[in-house]
């Protein structure tokens, strides 16, 4: 292949997810894209003034005794003034989330995803929680105590914040394919490699949870648990698809729309899409966005 150009936008009548690709002779194997053509891209609204996401991916389990505290700790965090500011997901893994027979037989491992995160960010154990994927004391992804978390997530909503972001959701009920379109302004210009990621979340499911503190319910475990922002699947990947790679200038803005049929098992009043575009050599999480799939 002798040229390549990628530009970053949304081709209207190809239905292609933001990639123009242009060469003399493509080789195999060629590229998968999938086809957004039926998922017209609708009128965005203004963009509202920047203000830094943190995205916390706690990693948790229904037979960790210690997790109904790090998700009460979590929504503690929600309920404060930026609480419209932090993004949570529930990434359920490790032997702790696994199914049993008896009243540990809900699964609510999202695939594989949870354990590739697990593994790749290094976590140790149960309930810990990272901040947009950022080293905050220079060593560590994932900090394993609760009563730390609202510090953390702080010290990441204090940042300048470098994009802006926003989502739209298009659900089908009859169908149930969810089209589901990002744009993403950049408020600086960039030259770093980004990534984006898409996940399907789900609330409120009911179910056991194991628990040994009884400020946050019964212990040693809880009957009738409610799970929520529960990472159920992706759209594109466990780390997304290319975004940008190279020099891209302040003020540019970017679309891109993504495709997914929601899981029958899945309450589709109950899911959301939670979309962010991170440093692919940092791993750092730059933005972060979230919608219901019903409004």
């Amino acid at each position: 292949m002798k040229k390549v150009i990628i530009v970053a936008v949304l081709l209207f009548f190809t239905g292609v997810v933001g990639l123009i690709v242009s060469c003399d002779k493509v080789k195999e194997p060629y590229m998968k894209v999938t086809d957004v053509s039926d998922c017209p891209v609708p009128a965005f609204p203004d963009f509202p003034a920047p203000a830094k996401t943190v995205l916390i991916e706690e990693f948790t389990g229904h037979k960790c005794v210690y997790c109904p505290t790090g998700a009460y700790d979590l929504d503690l965090i929600q309920q404060q003034s930026y609480g419209s500011r932090v993004i949570v997901l529930e990434i359920h893994a490790s032997s702790l989330a696994d199914p049993e027979d008896g009243n540990y037989s809900l699964d609510l491992r999202p695939d594989t995803h949870g354990e590739e995160l697990y593994t790749d960010f290094l976590v140790t154990g149960e309930p810990s929680a990272m901040f947009n994927r950022e080293k905050l004391d220079g060593t560590t992804y994932a900090y394993l105590t609760p009563s730390t978390w609202q510090a953390k997530a702080e010290q990441v909503l204090a940042e300048t914040p470098v994009l802006s972001m926003q989502i739209i959701n298009e659900y089908d009920a009859t169908t149930r394919k969810l089209c589901s379109h990002v744009r993403t302004r950049f408020l600086t210009a960039s030259t770093q490699n980004l990534k984006i990621a898409l996940y399907v979340a789900e609330d409120s499911i009911i179910g056991y949870q194991s628990n040994n503190n009884s400020a946050v319910g019964t212990t040693p475990e809880i009957s009738n648990y409610v799970f929520m922002n529960v990472m159920r699947d992706e759209f594109v990947g466990t780390y997304g698809e290319t975004f940008t790679s190279g020099g891209v200038a302040q003020d540019s803005t970017m679309i891109r729309t993504y495709k997914k049929t929601l899981n029958t098992t899945w309450v589709d009043r109950h899911c959301k899409v939670v979309a962010y575009v991170y440093d692919d050599d940092s791993k750092a999480i730059l933005q972060a966005v979230e919608a219901k799939v019903i409004e």
